[in-house]
């Protein structure tokens, strides 16, 4: 769900940038959580947006 930075051509390790921290933290606490990948999908799509009725709505 996270689009990388960069990703290794040889190995396909993944690199994201410090700003990609707090989602992917947020993306985390909703996997261990149970939420659901497509339910989660929607809450990151909507989270910095205007959208906070569908992100509570969803937690």
């Amino acid at each position: 769900m996270l689009v990388p930075a960069w990703v290794d051509p040889v190995s396909s390790y993944r690199w994201y940038e410090p700003e990609q921290l707090e989602e992917a933290r947020l993306l985390a606490r909703l996997r261990r959580a149970g939420m659901p990948l497509a339910d989660i999908r929607l809450v990151l799509a909507s989270w910095s947006g205007t959208d906070t009725d569908l992100v509570r709505k969803l937690l």
